[in-house]
């Protein structure tokens, strides 16, 4: 099986600006060789070879080229030249499959800087970008195209002087579950952390408190509780509320409740509230909003450095900003976005009576018996050799991007993801069609994650990870920089096993998650509201997988159950060598129960020796070094040195931390000679 190319082994070729121009006719129009603007994307050779060019000089390889342009402010009955450039996506793409037609190879679609509000998502097939061409669309030098999935609110009033509660008109259709003011994630209205007075019933609560009047609150079925539970965030909405004599009864909402409570008693189902959620009611603190989806009416307290008549304020309106959708037989191919933004998404199912009744890792229930994935706001399907080079996704109510179904060879290099509601990266599936996929074309395979930041993720759906991949064949997770998550950082593998029905007693079937690579990652600062997760987390048999050179610290809460590097349920095959690890409270090897077997954790540098829970079966643990502050080894500071993103794409981090901090600065000796574990925490 081809592993396709590699970037560290492929030639590249660049585009050429200012080349013929086929304009929308499909007719070719005479272009100008003018002078570079800078806005040139390198693409990678086809390793197929099903780019031929032309042997016949100059003008054969100028006949195999066409540049477009497009701006915010252009026109889409113009030419699509620099000089007269479209206005939307949706003409570019006619405009490149007008050129393929006319016998275009290499086509670039020149994005300049602005917003670009869709009106629907962008849609992209085998006719954008197929076998025998290379596509790309990529930022004007200098330049920040955004792709925008919300709507511009305006005509902002003031609505409630003595409480400086603004109000603006959007329409009694819209709903939404995110807001933005001037790039800043707005916080819809929500009480203090941890109320008191709820008690569980088997379909509610019973709230004896003083703090919320549910009786009087108009709209009570849209109000949202959040309850935290180990590694599970839910979100169930109230169906009623009525006086008691012991309290108020509030009656939850199903299918919401029942999944998220009968279905994981004991001890993981949904319990009490850290904080009530959506109502009007609710609005008292800077920087809340409410939106009254039947009277369509927006509400916001500004924050005190915020002017609404200039700020800029924006509403999630799309659940889908771009979908690349192929088939088996005919797969998206040779497609590339460079220095792109893909903002403002939403995900709107937690509105229904369906709710948020989370399993793991943004999968969640909607039936008895049926789960489904946390959607992502930009997707790929049956895609191969695609790219997201310099992208931005940000500021998204879903998952950021996802590698579905049959995607191969996708290289996603340098790129942040920042403030999105669920993972920032998510990778196949636990369907059958992953695990044991019917045609191997379906295998989710030989994927690169390189060079990305990923910060601040999982900001509403707190049990998603940095970094999620299911049932995937040689996934190249590579210095990256994962830090501030409530959770996990990089979660791979899914699944105890799928047990043969044929063989032997404990006999498995081998699935498709095989020499996956977690290497020279900087991963710091996780786990910091939800418990039982990792720096890096497996599940799962693996062969030929690692976990190497990566330099993990600071795990938050203080826990039994975390750890800095965690396999879990019957993680196998897994090499976990050279990496640095240090400061936690915890363990920085977890492994629990006899079904997590045949793995080897051999040099690692280690700050806490003892820390190390090995409840499986023929797993190997040496030669690991102790870490002393006083005499760290030259070979564990570079190792820190080496992770995480590398120096040309240190630029991506917010607040441009230049490098990682020593390894000295992260040992803890007070943590030296203590049990590994804190009081338990379980909200």
């Amino acid at each position: 099986m081809s592993h396709g190319h590699s970037p560290e082994h492929t030639s590249r070729r660049r585009f050429l600006t200012g080349s013929l121009v086929l304009g929308a006719t499909g007719a070719v129009a005479a272009g100008s060789l003018g002078a570079a603007s800078g806005a040139y994307a390198d693409v990678p050779d086809d390793p197929r070879g099903t780019v031929r060019r032309a042997a016949s000089g100059a003008a054969a390889d100028a006949a195999e080229r066409a540049d477009f342009w497009v701006s915010p402010a252009g026109d889409d009955a113009g030419t699509g030249e620099r000089t007269s450039p479209f206005m939307t996506l949706t003409r570019a793409q006619r405009a490149v499959r007008e050129a393929t037609a006319a016998g275009a190879t290499t086509l670039t679609v020149h994005l300049g800087g602005g917003t670009y509000e869709l009106a629907e998502p962008l849609l992209f097939t085998s006719r954008d970008a197929g076998p025998g061409r290379q596509v790309a669309y990529v930022a004007v030098d200098g330049e920040t195209p955004v792709l925008s999935g919300g709507r511009t609110v305006t005509g902002w009033r003031l609505y409630d002087a003595a409480k400086n509660i603004w109000r603006a008109a959007v329409g009694p259709r819209t709903d939404t579950r995110q807001l933005w003011v001037n790039g800043r994630r707005a916080v819809r209205a929500r009480s203090a952390f941890l109320p008191a007075g709820f008690e569980m019933t088997e379909t509610g609560y019973v709230y004896s408190g003083e703090e919320f009047d549910f009786t009087r609150w108009r709209h009570l079925r849209d109000v949202e509780l959040v309850s935290f539970r180990r590694w599970r965030s839910y979100r169930c909405r109230i169906e009623s509320a009525r006086r008691t004599g012991t309290g108020v009864r509030v009656d939850m909402q199903n299918p919401c409740w029942e999944l998220a409570y009968a279905d994981h008693l004991p001890w993981g189902n949904i319990t009490v509230p850290v904080w009530v959620e959506n109502a009007y009611e609710l609005l008292d603190e800077q920087g809340e909003w409410y939106l009254d989806t039947r009277a369509g009416h927006l509400y916001y307290k500004p924050r005190a450095d915020e002017d609404l008549a200039s700020a800029e304020t924006v509403l999630g309106r799309l659940e889908t900003l771009l979908e690349i959708r192929g088939e088996l037989d005919d797969p998206v191919t040779d497609l590339r976005f460079d220095g792109i933004s893909f903002c403002h998404g939403t995900w709107l199912e937690p509105n229904s009576p369906t709710g948020f009744a989370v399993i793991q890792a943004g999968y969640h229930q909607t039936a008895p018996g049926t789960t489904a994935k946390l959607p992502a706001n930009v997707t790929m399907r049956a895609a191969e050799r695609v790219a997201f080079h310099r992208c931005r996704f940000q500021h998204l109510g879903g998952s950021g991007l996802e590698l579905e179904y049959g995607t191969r060879h996708a290289d996603i290099t340098g790129n942040l993801f920042e403030d999105v509601s669920g993972n920032g990266i998510q990778v196949s599936g636990t369907d059958e069609i992953h695990h044991h996929p019917d045609d191997d074309r379906a295998i989710v395979f030989d994927n690169r994650i390189t060079n990305n930041c990923v910060t601040n993720v999982a900001s509403e759906y707190h049990g998603c990870v940095g970094i999620w991949v299911g049932y995937a064949d040689t996934t190249t997770i590579e210095h990256n920089t994962v830090y501030d998550l409530p959770y996990t950082a990089i979660s791979v593998g899914w699944g105890w096993g799928t047990v043969d029905p044929g063989g032997s007693a404990g006999y498995t079937t081998p699935s498709t998650s095989r020499n996956n690579s977690v290497s020279y990652n900087h991963i710091h600062h996780f786990t910091q509201r939800l418990i039982d997760g990792g720096g890096i987390y497996t599940l799962s048999a693996q062969p030929g997988s690692v976990i190497r050179g990566n330099y993990i610290h600071d795990l938050v809460i203080n826990h039994y159950d975390d750890s800095l590097v965690y396999l879990d349920e019957a993680t196998r095959n897994y090499l976990v060598e050279d990496n640095v690890l240090c400061g936690t409270p915890s363990w920085w090897l977890k492994i629990w129960t006899s079904s997590i077997r045949d793995n080897r954790a051999v040099h690692n540098f280690v700050d806490r020796p003892d820390a190390v829970w090995n409840d499986g079966v023929d797993n190997v643990i040496e030669d690991n070094v102790p870490l002393d502050p006083a005499a760290l080894p030259e070979e564990a500071q570079a190792i820190a040195a080496r992770a995480g993103v590398e120096p040309a794409y240190r630029d991506l981090l917010p607040g441009g931390v230049p490098a990682p901090p020593p390894v000295s600065e992260v040992c803890d000796p007070d943590y030296a000679g203590q049990p590994p574990l804190g009081p338990p925490w379980t909200p």
